[in-house]
């Protein structure tokens, strides 16, 4: 019978809070105020999906009040938005003999530089999951966004036809007279060097105003992510740029980091894992599927996702699908 040994044994490291703040600063979405922190506490209950129960808005006429005349009662209707729930871990290996060859100095290196990049990995994985949640709901044969929220100009052949701001702004009006919302562009390092360009043959045009802290293109807040949707290559690729409002996504992390060692004494290794807990979701729209867990080609599937929203305007993203220059 084989004896219990170390390699049996996991130890939490008490460094899970101080990734999770990392973390915070680390990701455009949250600091741009795009994507917020919400729903945290109803993510920690657990269980596979989060559900967000809302009231639709009241858009029935009122009546005139004469004393005479009876009403009957209206009904003030809800709907649910659900998020699904993804279990995510990163397990990185330090062989005991790399220690010993870097010398006493130098032995716990790799182990701290794989808690650094820590605050580095997750910010950007959570960012991806929220990206591939965007492809899937604007996905442009299949996506529930598509005909309400999407401005497609992308040229396919000919002349391209590149993001302006004028696209910007027929774009945001999507969202009819709530598009005064939309204050946050996320875009592809192309567009947004198209957009610069454009603004710097203005006369008096100040395309990039840094005094507010962050990065501002004609009055929208920057975030620029290579990692938006990208179909197709060269002259005619399409990208993709997102225009929110503040507080339009949301990430629920369900439980903080967990960082767990394992020593494995019969080789001997050291086995890191980290995991993390979490949900991305956009307001307005629900994860439409029984299906648990989801993997980040998961939430890209269009047919995954539909509407939960019973006013457009209450889904406060947009998209342009432009082509850029190369």
């Amino acid at each position: 019978m084989a004896s219990t040994a170390l390699a049996d044994i996991l130890k939490p490291q008490a460094i899970s809070g101080y990734t999770m703040a990392q973390i915070t600063t680390q990701m455009k979405l949250i600091t741009s105020g795009a994507a917020t922190f919400d729903l945290n506490a109803l993510a920690g209950q657990g269980g596979d999906f989060i559900t967000l129960r809302n009231f639709s808005e009241d858009t029935a006429d009122d009546e005139v009040n004469d004393g005479v005349s009876a009403s009957t009662p209206g009904n003030l209707a809800g709907y649910a938005e659900v998020a699904a729930v993804c279990h995510r871990k990163r397990v990185r290996g330090v062989d005991n003999v790399v220690k010993a060859a870097m010398g006493k100095g130098e032995a716990e290196a790799v182990n701290n530089e794989i808690a650094r990049q820590n605050g580095i990995h997750w910010p950007r994985k959570l960012q991806v999951a929220m990206i591939s949640v965007l492809k899937g709901l604007f996905d442009s044969s299949g996506g529930c966004l598509r005909t309400t929220h999407l401005n497609a100009i992308g040229a396919a052949s000919g002349t391209e036809v590149k993001a302006s701001f004028a696209a910007l702004v027929d774009t945001c009006k999507k969202l009819g007279d709530g598009d005064d919302q939309l204050k946050l562009l996320i875009a592809h390092s192309y567009v947004i060097a198209d957009l610069l360009k454009e603004a710097s043959a203005r006369i008096g045009a100040i395309p990039i105003d840094s005094r507010t802290g962050f990065p501002v293109y004609m009055g929208y807040l920057l975030a620029k992510d290579d990692g938006v949707p990208v179909s197709g290559s060269g002259q005619f690729a399409k990208y993709t740029t997102f225009i929110a409002a503040p507080g339009a996504m949301t990430f629920a992390i369900q439980r903080e980091m967990q960082v767990l060692t394992e020593l494995q004494a019969l080789y001997p290794r050291e086995i890191i894992t980290s995991t993390l807990d979490f949900a991305a979701h956009v307001y307005g729209c629900k994860w439409n599927v029984t299906d648990t867990n989801p993997t980040n080609t998961n939430l890209l599937t269009a047919n995954k996702w539909a509407k939960a929203a019973t006013s457009d305007k209450l889904i406060r993203v947009v998209a342009l699908q432009s082509n850029a220059s190369q």
